[in-house]
C-alpha cells in the first residue's frame, strides 16, 4: 500500500478540483463577495480568532460570519452544507442570542423592512407592544421551519465556560459522529524485574475519521476574558491552556473549526495609540494572553473609526454612516497574505452586515447612507 503523505495530498488536490467543478463547495462561501480574493470564507480544521475593540461590535460579526450566514447557506442549500454549531457563549443568555437571531431573520425575511431591535421584540415600552403584523411571522410557517432548522444544528452551552469542560463536550461530540483509527508502534519499555530495555507492540491512535467528512462542526467561545480559571491558574494561562492545548489539538484531530473571540487590551485605546494612530487591531493588543497568535490560522480584525471620532478612514467619510460602519481586516493569515480591509455597512439592532462599495462609487453608496440615516435615527 503506497502510504505516502504527499500523494494523499494529492489525491486530496484533485477530490477539492473535481468537487468545486460539479457545484460544490470547498468552503462555507464568505458573504463578501469582493473580500472573498482575501478570505474566500469558512473552512474545516482550521482556527479563526476575532478581535476588536470594546464595543466594536467583535460578537456581532463573529455571529454573522460563522453562524448566521453558515445557518441560512446551509438552509437554502441543503445539498451543498451540512453543519453543527457548538456555541460557548460566556456573555449571553441562550434566550438572549435566540432573541438576536429573530431580529436578524425578521429584518432578511421582509428583505428590510422590517427593523426591530430585542427591545421592541420583547415589548419593554409599554407605549409600543410588538406589533401583530410581526407575531404573525413569528408564528408562521417560514419562521417555524427555519428556527427548527436553527435547534437541529445549533447546541448554545450557557452552564460550560472552563476549557477542560468545553474540551470534554467537544470530544463527546465528535466521539459520537466518528471514530478512532488505531496503528501499531514499537513502544520502549522497561522490564520491572530485570532492569532491562525492550521493545513491545502497542496500539495507538492513528486518526479520527467523521462518519459524514462533509460536514462542518463549528466551535464558537465568546469571549476568552470570560473563560472560568481552571484550579490553580490565572486566567493568562487559563487562555493559554485552552487555545494551546485544546483548541489546537481539536482543529487537528477532529477537524473542528474553531472560533474564539478575544477582546483588544485596553492600551489599544490610549491616548498614545490616537496620536500614533494604531487603532485598528493588532496580535500585540490581544487582551489577557498575546500568545494565541501563535495557534491560530487565521485572525480577523473588527474596528469602527466613529468610536474613536475619525472623520475619514479608508477613504470613507465616516460621518455619512455615524456608528454604522465597520472595517474587517485580516490581521493575520498562515496560509495567505494578510492585511486586507472590508468596508462594512453594519446594523446592529438586526445583526447584519453588507459589504460596502468602493467609496468612489457614490451612486450606489447612497443605499447605505440611507440606511445609515434611518438606522440612526430609529435607535
Amino acid at each position: 500500500m503506497d502510504d505516502k503523505f504527499y500523494k494523499k495530498r494529492i489525491k486530496e488536490y484533485k477530490e477539492n478540483r473535481e468537487n468545486v467543478l460539479s457545484g460544490n463547495i470547498n468552503c462555507i462561501p464568505s458573504p463578501f463577495v469582493r473580500f472573498r480574493s482575501e478570505f474566500p470564507g469558512i473552512e474545516q480544521g482550521k482556527y479563526y480568532l476575532v478581535s476588536g475593540n470594546e464595543k466594536s461590535g467583535k460578537s456581532q460579526i463573529s455571529d454573522f460570519l460563522f453562524m448566521l450566514h453558515p445557518l441560512m447557506y446551509a438552509f437554502n442549500n441543503p445539498d451543498k452544507l451540512k453543519l453543527k454549531i457548538l456555541y460557548f457563549s460566556l456573555e449571553m443568555s441562550k434566550a438572549e442570542k435566540y432573541d438576536q437571531m429573530t431580529c436578524f431573520w425578521l429584518y432578511m425575511h421582509s428583505h428590510g423592512k422590517i427593523r426591530i431591535d430585542t427591545k421592541i421584540l420583547n415589548s419593554l415600552n409599554s407605549e409600543s407592544p410588538l406589533s401583530s403584523e410581526v407575531l404573525g411571522l413569528l408564528e408562521s410557517q417560514e419562521y417555524s421551519r427555519f428556527f427548527d432548522f436553527v435547534e437541529d444544528n445549533v447546541i448554545f452551552y450557557e452552564s460550560i465556560g472552563n476549557p477542560t469542560g468545553i474540551n470534554k463536550e467537544c470530544i463527546r461530540f465528535a466521539e459520537s459522529r466518528g471514530r478512532y483509527t488505531y496503528k501499531n508502534m514499537d513502544w520502549q519499555i522497561k522490564d520491572p524485574i530485570t532492569g532491562e530495555q525492550k521493545v513491545e507492540k502497542r496500539q495507538v491512535i492513528d486518526e479520527f475519521i467523521k462518519d459524514d467528512k462533509e460536514e462542518y462542526w463549528i466551535v464558537i467561545t465568546d469571549h476568552l476574558s470570560l473563560l472560568s480559571t481552571e484550579k490553580g491558574e490565572d486566567l493568562r494561562e487559563t487562555i493559554g491552556r485552552f487555545s494551546s492545548n485544546y483548541c489546537v489539538r481539536l482543529r487537528n484531530i477532529y477537524k473542528f473549526t474553531i472560533v474564539n473571540i478575544q477582546q483588544q487590551s485596553a492600551t489599544a485605546q490610549d491616548n498614545e495609540s490616537f496620536k500614533l494612530d494604531r487603532l485598528a487591531p493588532s496580535p500585540a493588543n490581544l487582551a489577557e494572553n498575546k500568545s494565541t497568535k501563535n495557534d491560530l490560522n487565521v485572525m480577523l480584525g473588527i474596528f469602527s473609526p466613529y468610536r474613536f471620532k475619525k472623520a475619514q478612514w479608508e477613504g470613507y467619510n465616516i460621518r455619512d454612516f455615524n456608528d454604522h460602519i465597520r472595517f474587517l481586516e485580516v490581521v493575520l493569515n498562515r496560509s495567505g497574505s494578510s492585511g486586507a480591509v472590508c468596508p462594512l455597512y453594519f446594523d446592529g439592532a438586526v445583526n447584519f452586515f453588507s459589504e460596502l462599495p468602493v467609496p468612489t462609487d457614490e451612486k450606489n453608496l447612497i443605499t447605505y447612507k440611507q440606511l445609515a440615516q434611518i438606522a440612526q435615527n430609529n435607535n
